[in-house]
């Protein structure tokens, strides 16, 4: 059994960071198109631009192959179809720029998802919007007329790349007050910093140990998929962004890391995250040098 102490160490956090860490001002969209390499491809223009707006509101925008290289492209070989509920539950919202095969499969595939269908953002390309495509007399019409999701036909071109990106973050305004994300440990957007933090307070812990904790406090099947992804998520995203290294104890957090978690862009002030991690950290620390992990494998 994983001791007590941890326990509640772990609901502090969860409950800091998952419970109340976010603002309803923050919104995070994926974006999908054609191909990150494809100069032609308007989707890093767009996603620059969302960026680029100044508003009362905060857009994380993402690529969907990006957050989850490690499902995609690691052992498990996992596709962006297998990932539905994953997407489904993580963002606000969904944008396809239909410029690509790619961009017209996820069109296909995603609209016929219970619940990505209400979380979609479709920009098609004008010169087709008077085709009688399978597209257009299919999963345009089903989303337009049975769905929540937005539609628009744009001329798709570097011109009106201001004029789509504030399509998509009003429409993603739009969509989140009837679908809002799921505020939990499989979130891995909404609990990003909540893993952090854990990392920060058990520092240096393996990937085992933070899955057998978050196992038992969340009474998670230890082959739960939902789970093990979510996880490979974080860790292989706080790899890429340098958040996290290995060492032979386990992971462990940068000074980039660090800046993040206490820095972050929640309502809670810095001095806040400080007060709750400190004493957290403290706590965790005399854990370990008195072996109170019971049965878990213990890193000095």
């Amino acid at each position: 059994m994983v001791s007590s102490k941890i326990n509640q160490i772990y609901d502090s956090a969860r409950e800091f960071f998952i419970s109340f860490g976010y603002t309803k001002r923050e919104y995070s969209i994926f974006l999908c198109g054609a191909s990150s390499r494809n100069n032609k491809s308007l989707r890093a223009p767009i996603k620059d631009e969302i960026k680029s707006i100044r508003s009362n509101y905060n857009y994380l925008v993402y690529y969907p192959e990006d957050l989850f290289v490690e499902l995609i492209y690691g052992h498990r070989r996992r596709d962006l179809l297998q990932l539905e509920n994953l997407l489904a539950r993580s963002v606000n919202a969904i944008a396809i720029l239909v410029e690509s095969a790619g961009a017209i499969a996820e069109l296909g595939a995603f609209s016929n998802h219970e619940k990505l269908a209400n979380k979609l953002i479709i920009i098609a390309d004008s010169k087709y919007e008077n085709d009688n495509s399978f597209i257009n007399q299919g999963p345009i019409r089903y989303l337009k007329t049975k769905t929540k999701s937005k539609v628009k036909f744009f001329d798709i071109c570097v011109e009106n790349q201001a004029e789509m990106a504030n399509f998509i973050v009003n429409s993603t305004r739009e969509i989140s007050q009837n679908y809002p994300i799921e505020k939990s440990v499989l979130n891995p957007i909404h609990a990003y910093r909540f893993y952090l933090a854990l990392i920060y307070i058990f520092d240096p812990i393996e990937k085992s140990l933070l899955l057998k904790i978050i196992e038992k406090n969340e009474k998670r099947n230890p082959n739960d998929l939902d789970l093990i992804d979510t996880v490979e998520t974080v860790i292989s995203w706080f790899h890429t962004e340098g958040k996290i290294y290995t060492t032979p104890q386990g992971f462990s957090i940068t000074g980039e890391g660090r800046k993040d978690l206490i820095e972050s862009n929640t309502h809670k002030a810095t001095y806040n995250i400080l007060e709750f991690l400190r004493p957290a950290r403290i706590e965790a620390l005399n854990i370990t040098l008195r072996k109170k992990y019971n049965d878990l494998p213990i890193h000095p």
